[in-house]
């Protein structure tokens, strides 16, 4: 039987050794973290095991490399906090390692996407997260440009999707969430609200003798300021060109009429300052 020596202390050692201690590690839901102890003996043969309640108790691991030197574990949002530590055993004895800790980490899984919706409607923000449970949530809005943020004061600012009434003054403002967990916290991407162009109240159709005038008006919600542009169509709606009309850029449309603009169709072109476009259903001018 050869003595084994510690080759700091000179002391005769009684069994195995253990060389490199496992490390703890921290990863995402659905990763996978290995645990490796190193250990100096003869014959020496290992068996994992787990604590869950922070070292008091400890039982043997499942794994399947739970009697090799590297434990493989696949993470889930239970095993956060789990410790792990090896048993070697040798032909003189055993020893124990150090115990490692698995953190789960706070990961954003799905991003929130960015969403173009009247005014008047509503528009809603989904984050997705994994992480040790209970997570918590905090919308944050930008209004210029994500240069800074402030929590938000919407009643759903602290769940997983945000819900935001769609204004005007709304158009350009930017959500994102921040996730907590046992880990610390995950910011989400930015999602942008814009503010559609909406056609709110459709021209109307008129009937008006030759030498009167016929009106014809949109209404319309969006980015302010709107502008309009009103267009005539002289062949049933197949082709379409810019009015000429004084009014041809204002909210109402003032058309002299004439018997050669029987059956003209007009409509009128609503663009919100950030660009988005609505056009409005046509209206047809009838000479009596």
């Amino acid at each position: 039987f050869e003595k084994k020596i510690c080759d700091v202390c000179g002391e005769q050692l009684s069994g195995p050794v253990i060389t490199v201690q496992p490390e703890s590690a921290e990863a995402a839901v659905g990763g996978t973290v290995y645990f490796t102890v190193e250990a100096a003996g003869d014959d020496l043969q290992y068996q994992w095991q787990r604590s869950v309640n922070g070292g008091t108790t400890w039982s043997n691991s499942g794994f399947s490399t739970a009697k090799s030197a590297t434990l493989k574990v696949s993470v889930t949002a239970a095993r956060n906090g789990y410790e792990f530590r090896c048993v070697v055993t040798g032909a003189d004895g055993s020893a124990v390692s150090e115990a490692a800790v698995l953190t789960v980490a706070t990961a954003i899984t799905s991003q929130p996407e960015s969403a173009v919706k009247a005014a008047g409607t509503s528009a809603t923000f989904t984050v997705g997260a994994s992480g040790a449970a209970p997570l918590s949530y905090q919308w944050q809005c930008s209004i210029n440009g994500g240069r800074t943020w402030s929590n938000s004061g919407f009643s759903t600012a602290k769940s997983a999707a945000l819900k935001v009434p769609v204004t005007a003054a709304r158009d350009g403002y930017e959500f994102r969430c921040v996730v907590t967990g046992s880990d610390g916290s995950v910011v989400s991407d930015a999602a942008v609200l814009t503010v559609a162009t909406a056609i709110t109240a459709q021209p109307e159709s008129v009937i008006k003798a030759a030498g009167t005038s016929a009106t014809f008006t949109v209404g319309a919600s969006g980015s302010a300021p709107l502008t309009y542009q009103w267009q005539c169509s002289v062949n049933g709606g197949r082709s379409w060109s810019n009015s000429g009309f004084s009014t041809a850029k204002s909210a109402t449309l003032k058309v002299p009429v004439t018997a050669a603009r029987d059956g003209y169709e007009f409509r009128c072109v609503v663009t919100g300052s950030n660009g988005q476009t609505a056009v409005s259903d046509a209206a047809t001018l009838t000479v009596s």
